[in-house]
């Protein structure tokens, strides 16, 4: 007998442990342990994170699979996995797990998991592995607040193009200086440097924020005055002609995931007589795209997220635009966003548009109790309107409205700090 909740499909995206990189290439458990402990390392922590990985894939596969029809999909297979318009899509974290799945979704929701939450912080992983029971439910009748997030597109003049979640890496395979020409607007340079980043607003609290640190320590060091450079302190153009740099930080202009601006900075620009080193660090925007045509014989590279695998050839005589990725429309007026992605963020404080059953969900606090079982004008709970809706059979006198039968294997009666 069929105990799904509904038919909806629902996608398990995980990936490989260490434990299992590691078997890969030395074949057995044993002769992963023998080389790594000869070499003095814990080798338990590996076993550790990859019996937690797969307990929590394995409690996810069995949550999800009463929720609807579940198909589990490695890492590797993402790029050529083709996603439905109705999917629903489960990351288990890490980040980056999350970022190199959303840039191949289209408007699929994407909920991200922390499989291990003593280890990872988890900033695109809000969840918990016992949220999903009540979370992907609200998702499936969109009451769920969503996130929105904004790419990047570097569009190459052969064709190619290629989408970043957090930022893009425009240089050389290896540590040889990359050379270029840069423009901005009327601005342009012949660069030499380690490469270029362009960051998205997710992905300002990732490499740029290292950029930014090492250079604020750098200025801090040589001048003797501390400075603090975070993703926070971010300007916009016209903060960037007052003077005084310091006091310019003062200006408050955040880069939001849904930010329609880029940022992007040159790695260790060295100037000479031919190249220089002013046009280092700027916004980035539809109207304002980044041009760079490589004067590289040969090993340019453009990746993005990290993955430096998945790239696209950028050697002398190409021309790439950089900016943020656009908004299509298919066919019939359904909006189709290349450039924006849909991350289920809020695991409690949705936003004041958001409604759920009727209720207005800015009210809230911070106990996602509150908000399953606060009632409607109709007397129903957000849980109780929730299985009912989904052709539950709800039981009227049951004081904490329990399913009959239960499509998933939980008790309802504990409030969701006992999970």
């Amino acid at each position: 007998m069929n105990s799904r909740m509904t038919e909806q499909k629902i996608i398990l995206v995980k990936r490989k442990t260490r434990l299992e990189e590691l078997i890969v290439r030395y074949n057995t458990v044993q002769q992963a342990r023998f080389f790594m402990e000869r070499l003095g390392a814990d080798f338990s922590d590996y076993v550790l994170e990859d019996e937690n990985y797969r307990r929590a894939v394995a409690t996810a596969t069995s949550e999800l699979s009463a929720l609807g029809r579940v198909q589990i999909v490695e890492r590797e297979h993402v790029p050529n996995f083709i996603f439905g318009e109705q999917d629903t899509v489960v990351v288990l974290g890490q980040d980056g797990l999350v970022a190199n799945t959303l840039k191949y979704l289209t408007e699929q929701p994407l909920i991200g998991v922390n499989p291990d939450p003593l280890r990872w912080d988890g900033v695109l992983l809000p969840f918990t592995v016992s949220d999903l029971r009540w979370v992907v439910p609200d998702v499936f009748v969109h009451r769920r607040p969503i996130k929105e997030v904004t790419l990047a597109k570097a569009q190459l003049n052969d064709g190619q193009s290629i989408y970043a979640v957090n930022d893009l890496f425009i240089g050389r395979k290896t540590h040889v200086s990359a050379r270029y020409e840069l423009r901005l607007e009327d601005q342009v340079e012949q660069q030499s440097s380690s490469g270029i980043i362009v960051s998205t607003g997710l992905g300002a609290t990732g490499w740029l924020t290292s950029v930014l640190a090492g250079a604020a320590g750098i200025v801090g060091s040589a001048t003797r005055h501390p400075v603090s450079l975070t993703p926070d302190h971010l300007m916009s153009d016209a903060a960037f002609s007052q003077e005084g740099t310091v006091e310019g930080m003062g200006h408050d202009h955040r880069a939001t995931w849904s930010s329609p601006s880029l940022y992007f900075t040159v790695r260790e620009p060295f100037p000479s007589r031919t190249t220089a080193a002013e046009l280092v660090f700027g916004q980035v925007a539809v109207e304002r795209p980044l041009r760079i045509a490589s004067q590289m014989p040969e090993n340019g590279v453009i990746f993005s997220d990290g993955v430096e695998s998945d790239f696209l050839e950028f050697n002398a005589g190409i021309e790439a635009t950089i900016g943020p990725a656009e908004k299509k429309r298919a066919s019939g007026g359904v909006e189709v966003c290349t450039g924006r992605q849909w991350v289920i963020m809020s695991k409690v404080q949705p936003s004041d548009e958001i409604k759920k059953g009727g209720i207005n969900m800015s009210d809230h606090t911070q106990d996602e109790a509150k908000i399953r079982n606060k009632k409607n004008e109709d007397g129903d709970s957000l849980m109780e309107k929730t299985k009912l809706d989904n052709g539950v059979d709800i039981e009227p006198e049951a004081d904490e409205w329990i399913a009959k039968p239960s499509p998933v294997s939980y008790d309802d009666t504990k409030s969701s700090s006992q999970k």
